[in-house]
């Protein structure tokens, strides 16, 4: 209980990776924009219950997100609830292209729930609170009276269980509104819906952080071009069907009405190409990639395809999530 809590209660004292804005330019016009979160305008905040008195944010050292949920203060003898707070930049639109979607992508690590993490999130009096991301303001400071910022709307639940893995929102039309309003950043908080269940125990789900390296919280922004022909890259469809997604250990690439396949490449949200083994250069018909021997780790992936059609080459690009 006691090492729970601590995980549960501990500062943050490392150092956080500012924002980073990273282009892909795709074969077609999709312009894919990185953003990492703001230093200052993000951390965890602390509520303890008996005593109503805040602890954590950036003026105590929580200068990031870790874990939210509740537990139990010792020491101050008081239930205390933590919620995470975070801040990205809104980024100006490139010229000649429009916003396509925006999603934020979090990892989750583990959960802790009443001793049985199988059936996390059902809290200590049987109800079902999943953790939910909101659109708030906070404004351009971040205090631990931001515990109850203004709240805009629910995004969406962020967590809905205690499987281990990337988690995606899509956050498209709080980050335009953010934009069109004029707002600087983009301000989400991950909370439980249920300041305590009073059981003195540790209920709470550990996410990846900042400083968690490939594990870090961002956001994806995708763009498309204004000028393109967007009826010849969405007919592609009827060529090329590529599933399941998101996908494990094969991803299929189906070949339709007289299409060929001749060339497939991989990319990670850094615009890196990433190699992978396959046995064919031109094909037709039903194929595909084996993942299940690949170095691959969880996350969001670019597949850039060249497709042959009536002896025409078109490009086709498709956003994958590979999961573990």
């Amino acid at each position: 209980m006691m090492c729970r809590l601590m995980r549960l209660l501990k500062p943050v004292f490392l150092c956080v990776i500012p924002f980073i804005s990273l282009y892909l330019y795709a074969e077609e016009p999709t312009i894919i924009d990185t953003i990492w979160t703001e230093n200052n305008l993000q951390g965890a905040i602390g509520y303890r219950v008996q005593n109503n008195t805040y602890v954590g944010g950036i003026l105590h050292s929580f200068n990031d997100i870790h874990d939210i949920g509740d537990g139990y203060d010792p020491w101050y003898h008081s239930d205390v609830v933590l919620r995470g707070y975070l801040s990205f930049p809104v980024q100006q639109i490139p010229s000649g292209y429009s916003i396509d979607s925006v999603s934020i992508n979090v990892y989750q690590f583990t959960c802790f729930g009443n001793d049985d993490i199988w059936i996390f999130p059902i809290w200590y009096n049987n109800i079902y609170y999943p953790c939910n991301i909101y659109h708030v303001d906070y404004g351009l400071t971040f205090e631990p009276e931001d515990f109850n910022p203004v709240i805009y709307d629910t995004v969406g639940i962020v967590s809905p269980d205690s499987t281990r893995g990337w988690r995606v929102v899509n956050i498209t039309d709080a980050y335009i509104s953010d934009m069109q309003s004029n707002r600087v950043y983009c301000q989400l908080m991950l909370k439980f819906d249920i300041l305590t269940d009073y059981d003195q125990m540790g209920d709470y789900i550990e996410l990846g952080s900042s400083y968690a390296e490939e594990y870090a919280l961002y956001v994806l922004v995708y763009y498309s071009s204004l000028n393109a022909n967007e009826d010849e890259y969405l007919s592609m469809d009827r060529f090329v069907n590529v599933y399941p997604n998101p996908c494990k250990d094969y991803l299929n690439l189906e070949a339709k009405n007289n299409a060929l396949i001749s060339s497939i490449e991989l990319y990670n949200i850094k615009g890196q190409k990433v190699e992978y083994n396959f046995d064919y250069k031109v094909f037709s018909g039903k194929s595909g990639i084996d993942l299940s021997n690949s170095a691959l780790k969880t996350g969001v992936y670019i597949l850039k395809a060249k497709v042959i059609v009536n002896n025409e080459i078109h490009p086709l690009t498709k956003k994958i999530t590979i999961i573990e």
